[in-house]
């Protein structure tokens, strides 16, 4: 019996965010700076997703809330332990470690979008943060973004890795679980319990709220707010191998 344990929005956000984080981590590590308008770009849209999976985890279906995958060492160690006996405890939901795994994820990607935010607003005078971050600050912060960005690589590897461990151990495709979001289960399993009422409203305000702030950000001067974009001839003749900075950082 195959039940269905993942929700679609749970299901969209995990897939636009694995294509967003591959994205800026392509484009931060290999494609010239050309590209850092669509990274920067990618980042906004991580810092959205991040936003709905937190009220989500609040208002969404049983095993999309944080209730249903509390970070508990005791039950993290003891799910590894089960692991390296090549005897691991099947779970409807997040299991210990993975749970743990998301929770690590979700931390360190809220600090690359912070980070990020900085780093644009002081060394390239761009985004929302433009007026109030000095250069220096940008430019300090920029070594913590990029070892932010070493350390989800990492995890996400790690994360995949034992995705593909526990789909071999359990004879279940958890990559094919996180797509049609149905899960072998024994018969008789009950369904998980279903979203809030309230969830859909408060997304919907939220996205309302997120609209309307981000669309005023460019009507606020001290901001700074301007949007990314490079000259054509710059492009032609520099882009390949220079960034542009913005011209309120020459003397």
């Amino acid at each position: 019996m195959r039940l269905l344990i993942w929700d679609l929005p749970t299901r969209l956000f995990h897939w636009l965010l694995v294509g967003c984080v591959g994205f800026c981590a392509l484009s931060g590590f290999l494609l010239p700076d050309t590209w850092f308008g669509w990274h920067f770009l990618c980042g906004y849209v991580i810092g959205l997703l991040l936003l709905f999976r937190a009220v989500w985890g609040v208002l969404g279906p049983e095993h999309s809330r944080w209730t249903s995958f509390p970070p508990a060492p005791s039950a993290i160690i003891a799910h590894v332990k089960s692991l390296l006996t090549a005897k691991p405890h099947p779970s409807l939901g997040h299991n210990p470690a993975g749970g743990a795994m998301i929770y690590a994820l979700l931390i360190t990607l809220t600090g690359l979008v912070v980070t990020g935010l900085i780093v644009l607003g002081g060394e390239a005078k761009q985004g929302p943060l433009a007026g109030l971050i000095p250069f220096a600050t940008g430019i300090a912060v920029k070594e913590l973004h990029e070892f932010l960005a070493d350390v989800i690589l990492l995890l996400a590897a790690l994360h995949l890795g034992g995705v593909l461990v526990e789909s071999r151990l359990l004879r279940e495709n958890l990559i094919l679980t996180m797509i049609d979001g149905r899960k072998t289960t024994a018969p008789g399993t009950p369904p998980p319990r279903p979203r809030s009422r309230r969830a859909l409203a408060v997304l919907s305000g939220v996205a309302v709220l997120v609209g309307v702030g981000g669309t005023g950000l460019e009507r606020l001067p001290v901001l700074g707010w301007r949007p990314i974009g490079f000259p054509a001839a710059y492009v032609k003749e520099c882009g390949a191998c220079h960034a542009a900075y913005h011209p309120s950082l020459l003397p």
